[in-house]
């Protein structure tokens, strides 16, 4: 007998906080402040409010499906056509996400710490971690995640409060920063910042209740536009804007300051392992959903036997891009700028459909 997997509030919210920080420890911090300048706070606080408001509209409609992923909705409103529709959407959603993270973060690594090693090298590491936790599945995935991430969390808010004392925050003034427009008009698109929450609505089918799905999503969207907003307004008070728009790994440079006289010294090295863990958990999640999706797409009874594929694809797609500055580019400007419209867009769009539909059937049933 199948054994059914469900998780809790706990567990979904700590997939969801690292799958949407993750970004942090990358060139995040810069992107902010290139939409808002030294408003690049204020522009955190609007598209957490706007992606909490646009999270709470898709709860709404969610409600009425209880354990009811996209594919299942798609498949709802329009047979086989609409499932391998919404499949194709997010497995390239998802292909994306994926492609951008492993190679940012092998590229940074090679970087800072394997600078004679081959890129490929560097690359198989982060390629054989996200294989080996879709062989274990997502509830050991789940696991290492509520381990892990309070770690990682733990490590974020000591490296903050490790530069506190070299401060200058008068240097968020002006406080409108690039002005109104740029932050409340060209800046909502910037909820592509939580477009990973679309793993939420992936992960329905393993949630034990629509409250789980309520906390889970609150908790990790609060959660993670307070990281959000303390790497920006830390960021910002360190090194004066716009000379802070050139710094290469924002959170690095914002270790490497740690100094504490002779016993704690050279902290970005403890960064570094923080990072990799982070990179690790989110390949992992989003390499599972990727083959999950697929399957339930095309219907294919077991997923294992394309784990191995499936890497080998991954790993070449990701050398597609020259360099480092064209993956940056593609990971600024294009995902995190445009990919709110299936998180969101998509999603609000899917479960309306759904509702009308539902709707439809029940007067038709109260008629007859």
């Amino acid at each position: 007998m199948k054994t059914i997997i469900k998780f809790g509030k706990w567990e979904m919210s700590a997939i969801l906080i690292n799958a949407m920080s993750t970004k942090v420890f990358l060139n995040f911090p810069r992107t902010a402040l290139e939409v808002g300048g030294t408003a690049g706070w204020i522009l955190i606080l609007y598209v957490t409010l706007l992606s909490i408001i646009g999270f709470l509209i898709i709860y709404m409609l969610y409600k009425r499906f209880n354990g009811k992923d996209l594919i299942d909705i798609s498949e709802y409103l329009a047979g086989s056509v609409g499932r391998i529709i919404s499949g194709l959407i997010i497995i390239t959603v998802l292909t994306l996400m994926i492609i951008v993270i492993l190679r940012e973060f092998s590229e940074d690594m090679k970087t800072i710490t394997l600078i004679s090693s081959p890129l490929s090298f560097v690359m198989i590491f982060f390629a054989a971690a996200m294989a080996v936790g879709a062989y274990f599945g997502i509830e050991a995935i789940a696991r290492c995640h509520v381990i892990i991430v309070p770690i990682i969390v733990a490590a974020y808010f000591l490296i903050i409060v490790g530069v506190l004392p070299q401060s200058d925050f008068s240097q968020i003034f002006p406080l409108l920063g690039s002005g109104t427009d740029k932050i409340f008009l060209q800046g909502t698109v910037r909820m592509s910042f939580f477009a990973e929450l679309l793993i939420l609505f992936l992960l329905t089918s393993f949630a034990k209740d629509n409250k789980t799905v309520k906390k889970a999503g609150i908790i990790s969207l609060t959660a993670t536009g307070l990281f959000f907003l303390m790497v920006v307004i830390v960021y910002i008070s360190l090194f004066p804007y716009p000379s802070d728009l050139e710094n290469f790994l924002p959170l690095y440079q914002i270790a490497r300051l740690i100094d504490y006289g002779r016993f704690l010294q050279r902290v970005e090295s403890i960064f570094v392992l923080i990072w990799s863990s982070a990179a690790f958990l989110f390949l992992s999640v989003s390499f599972y959903l990727l083959i999950h999706i697929f399957t339930k797409t095309f219907r294919i009874k077991h997923y294992k036997p394309l784990i191995l594929p499936f890497t080998a694809i991954i790993y070449a797609l990701s050398f597609i891009p020259d360099g480092l500055p064209e993956i940056v580019q593609i990971d600024a400007y294009f995902v995190h700028k445009y990919f709110f419209i299936v998180t969101f867009i998509f999603t609000i769009l899917l479960y309306a459909a759904a509702n009308i539909k539902s709707a439809g059937r029940r007067r038709d049933t109260s008629d007859a």
